[in-house]
């Protein structure tokens, strides 16, 4: 069974799964986020990232800030260096 499904089992996972699908569809639908992909595989996308970043701080003893901070940048900016200046 994959995280989701174990997620979407859950009462947060059913509270919160709604509300987060409805941001990254209005977020795709004003140009903010991807529009290529579905809502659903950005919700996949993040959890995936989330679960990292708990597991991270559990284990590794990263801060949570820095953890969330990470999460936020790899999804909102991916893993390519940014560009030089010009």
């Amino acid at each position: 069974m994959s995280w989701v499904e174990n997620w979407e089992r859950s009462s947060c996972g059913r509270e919160a799964r709604p509300p987060l699908l409805a941001l990254f569809r209005r977020g795709a639908a004003e140009g903010v986020l991807r529009g290529d992909l579905p809502a659903e595989t950005l919700l996949e996308i993040f959890g995936q990232l989330l679960l990292t970043a708990i597991d991270r701080v559990t284990r590794d003893h990263v801060c949570v800030e820095h953890a969330s901070a990470d999460v936020t940048s790899v999804f909102l900016n991916g893993v390519l260096a940014p560009a030089p200046p010009d």
